[in-house]
């Protein structure tokens, strides 16, 4: 498989996985009522070094950081697989 097969492979499983864990995130909350986490957002904010705002604004920044990191790790993964890093050992690359 060449490279940017697998890359893109690899885009379509990271999304389908934040996807995946975002619908169980939100299922959660609604029966625990726990609020939205900005974490990433906070994150993203830090790294940017972009100065600090409430959290009401930050919506943008937290599904930038959010989808951005899954799918980008989904790549990252896909291309590790194509070198044959695979089975237990693959996580520990990251």
């Amino acid at each position: 498989m060449k490279a940017s097969q697998a890359a893109g492979w690899g885009i379509l499983a990271g999304a389908a996985g934040v996807a995946a864990m975002t619908i169980a995130e939100k299922i959660e909350q609604r029966f625990t009522r726990r609020p939205d986490s900005y974490v990433p957002a906070h994150t993203l904010e830090r790294l940017l070094g972009l100065p600090h705002r409430p959290d009401a604004q930050r919506l943008g920044l937290n599904w930038t950081m959010h989808w951005g990191q899954g799918i980008l790790l989904g790549a990252v993964r896909g291309l590790l697989a194509a070198r044959g890093i695979r089975g237990r050992w693959a996580p520990s690359c990251f």
